[in-house]
């Protein structure tokens, strides 16, 4: 049998409805397990599909004309942005370089951390999403230059706060 909700009466998504089941399973495989019940009456059915969403990108155009507004942005932010559209980064893994992640010689850029905001914890940093987040890659040249201008401008503004400053050594204050 397979396990299909009626698309009229259910506003749950199939991740939801993958996680219930998940979770129904689990409770029936202990009670298996307690002797309550003689078998998992989740095994006879088919876990429900979760759908993946397909992700919304800017097109050629549009990229142009986010990168041509750009232009007339604070040089923090631009240097952000350009980093996310050449990137591909996730905002927090953005948010959590440091200067001691970018090897300006090569190109490189090493993501080995993120930053992450929960209600209950503030801001905090922890590793990349998974495994494979945890890398190095390669950028245009153009890209570098933007970010040597932007910690220039960060070095200033170092200097003239003193030990007011607070941004240990983060690209994005």
């Amino acid at each position: 049998k397979t396990f299909r909700p009626n698309s009229e009466k259910t506003t749950l998504s199939g991740k939801v409805l993958l996680h219930h089941h998940r979770l129904l399973s689990s409770i029936f495989q202990t009670a298996v397990l307690w002797q309550v019940i003689p078998s998992n009456p989740c095994s006879r059915i088919k876990a429900p599909r979760s759908e993946q969403k397909e992700i919304q990108c800017l097109d050629d155009k549009e990229v142009l004309c986010f990168l041509s507004c750009l232009e007339k942005e604070p040089l923090q932010y631009k240097t952000l942005f350009l980093l996310l559209v050449y990137s591909g980064m996730r905002r927090g893994e953005v948010c959590g370089l440091k200067w001691a992640d970018i090897d300006f010689r090569n190109k490189l850029i090493h993501i080995q951390r993120t930053i992450l905001y929960t209600p209950q914890r503030g801001v905090y940093e922890d590793t990349p999403k998974t495994k494979g987040s945890n890398r190095i890659i390669k950028l245009a040249d153009m890209v570098f230059i933007e970010l040597e201008k932007h910690r220039k401008q960060q070095n200033a503004v170092r200097l003239k706060l003193g030990d007011r400053w607070m941004g240990n050594d983060f690209i994005f204050t």
